[in-house]
């Protein structure tokens, strides 16, 4: 059992690494985006968005840095904007 626990809180470390690689490397994209028009929250879910599709609020306000409290309304922002 111990053993799988292990298992478990690498794959989490790794996980959680990669997020802030996303993150770091989708700087650019978010600048970009900005100028087009997103506001910072809007830039920075939609990124997340492209590379994850299917997440929960909680996960894309981690990600995105976005309080979660704010993800549902910056979600339905960009539905809007690309209705």
């Amino acid at each position: 059992m111990k053993s799988r626990n292990c298992l478990f809180i690498n794959e989490v470390k790794k996980y959680k690494d990669k997020k802030e690689l996303f993150i770091m490397e989708s700087e650019k994209t978010i600048k970009n985006l900005l100028k087009l028009g997103l506001t910072e929250y809007e830039a920075r879910i939609y990124v997340i968005l492209l590379k994850n599709c299917y997440m929960t609020m909680k996960d894309l306000s981690e990600l995105s840095k976005v309080p979660y409290q704010r993800v549902y309304d910056v979600v339905k922002m960009l539905e809007q904007r690309i209705s």
